[in-house]
């Protein structure tokens, strides 16, 4: 998704400029780097709504479900305007309609449920539930502030025409 221009113009560049200008202040609020931008199959956690992303944990998950990443095919993923998750994170929403991310979704739910796995002390792999492309994470903000992020969120995404990506790379 990061090879996209129209995602990370559009929507992600949008998205972040609009949430920083509602919050005030970077320290607000922890971007995530747009020349990464992705969308996660599995993820690790490490505490409550934090991910380990140490290239340790990140070569346990990749030993982890190898063969499910391997027969990944190329779908079609169609991205959405943004939404604020109830744990702050600010996400586009993105839907496939390919048997592709279906069946690597159960085949990692299979791993997850016979593997006891090899990832570091206090780290647990799942699979996310939806699709989406985490943009940032609000740290810290207002009551009214956090309902000015929302309802700006859902203006855009009301406004937002969706864009038809074909997933290549995992």
């Amino acid at each position: 998704l990061r090879f996209h221009e129209r995602v990370r113009t559009d929507f992600a560049a949008n998205v972040q400029e609009a949430i920083v200008r509602i919050l005030g202040h970077r320290a607000n609020i922890r971007l995530n780097d747009l020349a990464w931008l992705h969308t996660s199959l599995i993820n690790n956690m490490i505490a409550d709504h934090a991910l380990d992303i140490s290239p340790r944990a990140i070569k346990a998950v990749y030993r982890q479900y190898r063969g499910p990443i391997h027969a990944l095919r190329s779908f079609e993923i169609e991205i959405h305007g943004p939404h604020l998750m109830p744990n702050f994170g600010i996400v586009l929403e993105a839907r496939t309609y390919s048997p592709e991310l279906l069946y690597f979704r159960k085949s990692a739910q299979e791993i997850l449920g016979r593997v006891t796995t090899s990832f570091p002390q206090g780290v647990r792999g799942f699979v996310p539930d939806i699709t989406h492309i985490s943009l940032g994470y609000v740290v810290h903000a207002r009551g009214e502030q956090l309902k000015d992020v929302y309802e700006t969120l859902e203006a855009m995404r009301r406004q937002a025409l969706p864009i038809m990506v074909q997933a290549r790379r995992t």
